[in-house]
């Protein structure tokens, strides 16, 4: 992550399903920046318009 976002920098993450996004997740915190999360969310609508929450 440190080549697309500074390991200083505040940064959301988007998936297309939870199970993905508790990948994405388990992926980040064996790294320095998981405190860095600020926002972990599934992209779960077509139409652009809908946002689901996952809480890790």
């Amino acid at each position: 992550m440190g080549s697309v976002v500074s390991p200083s920098s505040a940064f959301s993450l988007v998936a297309q399903d939870e199970s993905t996004l508790r990948g994405l997740i388990a992926k980040t915190g064996k790294s320095a920046t998981k405190p860095n999360i600020k926002g972990a969310f599934v992209y779960d609508a077509t139409n652009g318009k809908q946002f689901a929450q996952c809480k890790p």
